[in-house]
């Protein structure tokens, strides 16, 4: 099961789509809303649209309900609120007295050691040699 902070996490990571975003603000709006009455708002197709609806009822952001022949959509406040909560916990704790330093830049991480620079030259010159041989 997944632990309160991984939650969080991954309603965070579907809210970071704007997409999903405009489309819980238009949620958020009505007493429960339709698919066809959501689609209406954007430049997108239908099957396009029922993905993002599905990506955020799994994460607990909306919720489904079948009436009758349609599907209305209403927000997920328990979801919501649990996100809230913990914003407003960021906001209100105080500065950490653990230094953060930061991570070397990409580049440093990245960039191959002199000894692996030197092994790969051994290597390519070997293999010129060979060649070399074989003619």
């Amino acid at each position: 099961m997944a632990s309160q902070n991984e939650k969080l996490f991954d309603r965070l990571m579907v809210l970071s789509e704007p997409t999903r975003l405009a489309i819980l603000r238009i949620v958020s709006g009505s007493e429960g809303i339709c698919a066809s009455d959501i689609l209406g708002n954007f430049d997108m197709r239908q099957p396009t649209l029922s993905h993002h609806m599905h990506v955020l009822e799994d994460s607990g952001l909306i919720i489904a309900r079948k009436q009758g022949r349609f599907v209305r959509y209403y927000l997920d406040r328990k979801g919501i609120a649990e996100i809230a909560g913990l914003l407003e916990a960021l906001a209100e704790s105080k500065p950490s007295a653990v230094e953060v330093t930061p991570k070397k830049q990409e580049s440093e991480q990245t960039a191959p050691s002199k000894e692996k620079v030197s092994k790969k030259k051994k290597k390519g010159e070997k293999k010129k040699k060979d060649k070399k041989k074989k003619k």
